[in-house]
């Protein structure tokens, strides 16, 4: 019975079916474009709802929208040897904060035309290039567009939405569609007393949906353990004993570009903000006090490499200031080899130690698939080596980790495509996700 009953699993999960045991309904994709919903029971974090009727729904493809005679006062010059998202001017509609979404732009409808109104076309790969990919665009030197020449381009994009299976109160299944957008698209809201049992992730220019389209709502709450002795009570003794006590407590975060706000609305919202408001709210009578030294594009190491004197120097800057806590977010430190690591970050341990000074590491957030060696952005499990050093490292040398990673890895079980937080499309996260890093944060005092 048990074997039987595997096989008939496997078999569900091979044809892209969602949610599938004895007795529970099912969503599955049943065409490009059609996903099915069986009668059944369907799970949603502690609550169960009832399907009384099968029912088929047909997806709308993601939109291809227009764009007629942009105007480009000037082209730069294309540098093919750049980062794609600064090869050259960006198209203004697929524009994400600093940078472009990538694989959004039909690259066969890319057309460049002279902005005198005389009906010159101009040809790529002669007069100028673009990458595709990232939809940044450049004139070539030897060609017919000359350095100050207005140009209009005509080109389509696609756009991305979030659409919700829900299911009402009389038990029927409802598809509420999304709002196609070219970054950061969010779930639609679903009408008062619905119960969303998946959401469907369709992304711009995508040909058809599969398995990896469906993102059932497994658990809609990130689960949270109230300990009777939290974290920072002993690997934070001083900051703890402050805390309570109602003292002066001086925080410095030190990080990257994530640490500056990059797509945070504002310095309230970024984590180091948020993070210091809820200590106030859990020890009111606490002064808490929050400094940022951060260097957006740069990893622990350019700190350690700047001269005395630099706004970056690591000594002056991080550790002369003497604060009682450092919270360090290095996302850029990703991609550092591990025996490096090792050897750096014991030298942190060491010098804070001898300084006094106690020490949160951050467990960073997810950044795009491409960036991650995934191979879509289907990641329910962090495999980056970084993470698994430091998940490692810290317990080993008592020292406080915020595992903000492992709070990205449940946003599959959430229904939540984990790149719609990201708000350049690449390595910036949105309010939400500096708001999860400020509760990791937080959750090392008891939440």
């Amino acid at each position: 019975m048990i074997k039987s009953l595997l096989l008939v699993m496997l078999s569900l999960a091979l044809t892209g079916v969602a949610q599938a045991a004895d007795g529970a309904g099912t969503i599955r994709v049943t065409g490009p474009w059609q996903v099915s919903v069986t009668a059944g029971r369907f799970t949603v974090g502690s609550d169960t709802v009832n399907v009384r009727a099968s029912a088929a729904f047909d997806i709308a493809p993601p939109p291809l929208l227009s764009v007629q005679n942009e105007q480009h006062a000037a082209l730069p010059v294309y540098n093919p040897t750049a980062a794609g998202w600064t090869r050259g001017a960006k198209l203004v509609k697929l524009v994400a904060m600093e940078c472009t979404k990538r694989g959004l732009l039909d690259p066969a409808s890319v057309v460049v035309k002279s902005a005198a109104g005389d009906g010159t076309v101009f040809k790529r790969g002669v007069d100028y290039e673009f990458e595709p990919d990232w939809a940044t665009l450049g004139r070539l030197d030897g060609g017919a567009i000359a350095a100050n020449q207005p140009v209009l381009v005509d080109y389509q994009y696609g756009a991305s939405r979030i659409d919700s299976l829900v299911v009402n109160a009389r038990g029927a299944v409802v598809l509420v569609p999304g709002i196609p957008e070219v970054v950061s698209p969010q779930p639609p809201a679903v009408p008062s007393g619905s119960t969303v049992i998946a959401n469907i992730w369709v992304p711009g220019r995508s040909s058809a949906l599969t398995g990896d389209s469906l993102y059932p709502i497994i658990e809609p709450a990130y689960p949270k353990t109230v300990s009777a002795h939290p974290v920072a009570e002993k690997l934070l003794p001083k900051t703890w004993a402050k805390l309570n006590s109602g003292q002066t407590v001086e925080i410095l975060t030190w990080g990257d570009s994530v640490s500056t706000g990059a797509a945070a609305s504002d310095v309230a919202h970024r984590y180091q903000e948020r993070f210091a408001t809820l200590l106030a709210a859990k020890y009111p009578k606490a002064t808490v006090h929050m400094t940022t030294v951060a260097w957006g594009g740069r990893n622990s190491q350019s700190f350690l490499s700047e001269p005395s004197g630099s706004p970056h120097n690591f000594e002056e800057k991080v550790v002369a200031p003497h604060p009682d806590l450092i919270i360090m977010e290095f996302v850029n430190d990703s991609g550092t080899p591990t025996a490096v690591l090792e050897k750096r970050y014991s030298g942190f341990v060491d010098l804070f130690r001898k300084e006094g000074i106690e020490y949160i590491i951050v467990a960073p957030h997810f950044t795009n698939h491409q960036m991650m060696n995934a191979p879509s952005d289907r990641i329910s499990a962090d495999t980056r080596p970084y993470i698994k050093f430091v998940r490692e490292f810290a317990p080993r040398e008592g020292i406080a980790l915020a595992d903000w990673s492992q709070r990205w890895e449940h946003l599959q079980a959430e229904g939540v495509p984990y790149e719609t937080l990201l708000l350049n499309g690449i390595n910036h996260p949105n309010n939400k996700g500096h708001e999860m890093l400020a509760q990791a944060l937080i959750d090392l005092f008891g939440g």
